[in-house]
């Protein structure tokens, strides 16, 4: 790997939605939102100003990384599809003001909520390949302001509105990519469609795949888990990473789910949040190795070794 996560900037919406909202319109019972406050520690989700457009949402990402450099290449990756007209131009509407518009620019969804890391492995194919490019901006984030329904995930967590936005640059030595793997398993091709069998099989196994899948982007890296400091998940449930924890016997306390009970999971951006909270906080120290994660309904697991 060549390039690093140079700078991040984040949109979490200021407005919450209680879970209790989100389950109940998806016709949820008592036992099922008691279950996803006390068992999986979600207790509410950030949502967008009604009639505010995705565009606006991408845009507040782009402002808060205070971007002051040439840009080779955008991506913009997300999990559901855009929600927009069709022939809209989203990508145009979100980087004209910044004046990106003639910038190369391509859209990536097929990985869900992995699409992050399939990005990063396309972007650095790409500084591979174009000697001259040096910088990548990564842009994430979806909303569902158009049905409640596209919130809850049955049984496993509850979803809500942000945005990201990621400058790869080559050479960055600040989170030095080490490594990054997307990880397929087709047996699950129905995601969010899946029959109830598939769907049992797929919640029996699940953490296994996490586990199979993070093994082999750390063997990229040449390290292995008990060197790694922190990881960065996507914000599923307390459930899931706490059995991971139990099956590797990864510290729990070094898996950073701090922002689980507020924000929940935000399709492809946990990761980066998550990520640009321990930064903020002052966690990290030169030559942590961090590991960041992210399952999409697929299945898909994507997941990068950082060295900060």
């Amino acid at each position: 790997m060549s390039f690093g996560i140079a700078k991040i900037g984040t949109y979490i919406p200021s407005l919450r939605q209680k879970i209790d909202k989100v389950l109940e319109y998806s016709g949820c019972n008592e036992r099922e939102i008691k279950l996803m406050k006390r068992l999986h520690n979600i207790h509410q989700v950030p949502i967008v100003e009604n009639g505010q457009r995705l565009e606006e949402t991408l845009r507040y990402a782009l402002l808060d990384l205070h971007l002051d450099i040439k840009v080779d290449l955008v991506l913009y990756a997300h999990s559901l599809l855009a929600q927009v007209p069709h022939d809209y131009g989203l990508l145009n509407k979100v980087l004209m003001p910044f004046d990106l518009l003639s910038t190369k620019k391509f859209g990536i969804a097929q990985e869900a909520c992995a699409s992050s890391f399939y990005a990063m492995e396309l972007a650095d194919l790409y500084f591979a390949k174009k000697k001259s490019v040096n910088t990548i901006l990564l842009i994430l984030g979806d909303q569902s302001n158009m049905t409640t329904r596209l919130r809850y995930i049955e049984n496993s967590t509850v979803i809500g509105d942000s945005a990201v936005a990621v400058l790869l640059q080559k050479k960055n030595e600040t989170n030095k990519v080490l490594s990054i793997g997307v990880y397929r398993d087709t047996r699950f091709n129905q995601g969010f469609y899946e029959n109830p069998q598939k769907t049992a099989l797929f919640n029996e196994e699940y953490v296994s795949i996490i586990i199979k899948a993070i093994h082999e982007t750390l063997t990229k890296a040449n390290v292995v888990l008990d060197e790694i400091q922190y990881i960065l998940p996507y914000n599923v449930n307390k459930m899931t990473w706490r059995k991971f924890s139990k099956l590797t016997h990864f510290p729990l306390e070094n898996i950073i789910l701090d922002l689980l009970p507020e924000i929940g999971h935000t399709y492809t951006t946990d990761c980066f949040i998550n990520l640009d909270y321990l930064q903020s906080q002052n966690r990290l120290k030169k030559g942590d190795k961090i590991l960041m994660v992210s399952v999409g309904l697929g299945c898909f697991v994507g997941s990068a070794v950082i060295e900060h």
